[in-house]
């Protein structure tokens, strides 16, 4: 008979309980929230994580640092929003669907492309977004 995994799950829990992994990571390993870096290309990009957040104020978020970019000739932002490991089963994150259809609609001149990051930033659970340099006017 196969164990329910449910239930293996919930005996792992109450054994060994819940650790917060960020807040026990030592002062430099923390997540920088809204940083800005340099690509390997040289360019500057920005990083917005949107963890924890609800979609209103992770929208607004968004749209707050795509204008942050333009006026500060930032060409990438890599938005995290996670892969939406709680959301229903067969459902995608609430926060990357609604980012994806934030970026899809919006007919801003300044916005290039975007896509999911690479696997070393986040992949399926981040997107690149490409910001055009001073064209858009």
């Amino acid at each position: 008979m196969i164990a329910d995994p449910r239930k293996i799950i919930l005996d792992h829990l109450a054994r060994y309980g819940v650790r917060d992994k960020d807040a026990a990571a030592s002062p430099g390993m923390k997540k920088k929230k809204n940083a800005v870096g340099t690509t390997k290309r040289g360019s500057m990009r920005k990083t917005l994580d949107l963890h924890g957040m609800t979609v209103g104020p992770a929208l607004a978020a968004l749209r707050d640092a795509i204008d942050e970019c333009a006026h500060r000739g930032i060409a990438e932002l890599l938005v995290v929003h996670g892969y939406g490991l709680h959301s229903a089963p067969g459902e995608a994150g609430v926060l990357k669907t609604a980012v994806l259809r934030y970026l899809e609609g919006e007919n801003d001149p300044r916005l290039k492309s975007f896509t999911a990051a690479a696997p070393k930033d986040g992949g399926e659970g981040a997107t690149l977004v490409r910001l055009r340099q001073g064209g858009w006017r």
